[in-house]
């Protein structure tokens, strides 16, 4: 998808119904408008409210800033050169990629070759919709070559994920990329299914079916192994790093995904962090 910007016309005198939209805007949206990369065109608030519902690129395209349609709350999406990510200014393990079509901003990263991989974002809280759940996503795609999935080191251990405002701090681990030892055990309850009618001790059949399955039961326990799931909205994926809620000016939001292991890693295109409403 391609993304839209537009220019700045004078608004007109603002009539019952501009009033409306005008209230479901947020109280720092003129702050917004002086930060856009280009001046917006409109004739109306509701106008207003529509691009602004669209998204647009601020603060030197490295962020992207959204409405939600329904409620007017905020949302953000940081742009990886507006991330901290180790080693991402050295060609030998990060490539920085130019216009991208599906992309909002103008520069992506791909992660080449890296055993130390850590990922930093970070938005004051005072920026974000107050009495509000948000969610923090890193936004992702898997790079299709030959070693994808054979050996790309995203399955090789979880990542640690978490988020942190005002004192408040939430962690877990992510998977990079499902784990395929799931799919294998899968392959291997179906082996024992079928091995348990023609074994002679069927109870010791019993017995490895029922620890194969606990072992997948782990592995699949979605509270606490997340992975990259597709988005709604666009063509790129994304993985949960945690939730947060914001009750006045907390300070800044730190998000983070750190994978140390001592394997290396390759095969994803880093575009960045959003923060979006839940509620």
């Amino acid at each position: 998808m391609r993304w839209k910007s537009a220019c700045c016309l004078r608004i007109r005198r603002p009539t019952k119904s501009d009033r409306f939209w005008e209230r479901r805007l947020p109280p720092d949206y003129q702050d917004v408008l002086s930060r856009a990369v280009s001046p917006l065109k409109f004739k109306s608030y509701e106008e207003l409210y529509t691009l602004l519902c669209q998204g647009i690129l601020i603060d030197g395209k490295r962020k992207w800033f959204s409405l939600e349609e329904q409620t007017g709350k905020i949302r953000y999406v940081i742009s990886a050169r507006e991330l901290y990510i180790c080693w991402s200014n050295d060609e030998q393990y990060f490539k920085w990629k130019s216009n991208m079509p599906e992309s909002r901003f103008p520069e992506v990263t791909e992660l080449l070759d890296v055993c130390w991989l850590d990922i930093v974002g970070s938005i004051d809280s005072c920026k974000l919709s107050p009495k509000t759940t948000y969610g923090a996503y890193l936004i992702l795609k898997f790079v299709y070559n030959g070693n994808y999935g054979i050996d790309d080191g995203l399955d090789k251990q979880p990542a640690r994920i978490s988020v942190e405002v005002g004192g408040t701090f939430s962690s877990g681990t992510a998977y990079l990329r499902p784990n395929r030892n799931v799919h294998l055990l899968r392959g291997r309850l179906q082996y024992l299914y079928r091995m348990q009618v023609l074994s002679t001790n069927p109870s010791e059949s019993i017995q490895q079916q029922q620890e194969e399955e606990e072992e997948i039961k782990v592995e699949e326990d979605g509270s606490t192994q997340r992975v990259a799931k597709p988005r709604v909205d666009d063509d790129w994926m994304e993985i949960e790093l945690g939730k947060f809620f914001i009750d006045g000016d907390a300070g800044k939001v730190e998000m983070r995904l750190n994978e140390t292991g001592d394997h290396w890693k390759c095969g994803i295109i880093i575009e960045g962090i959003e923060v979006r409403p839940l509620d």
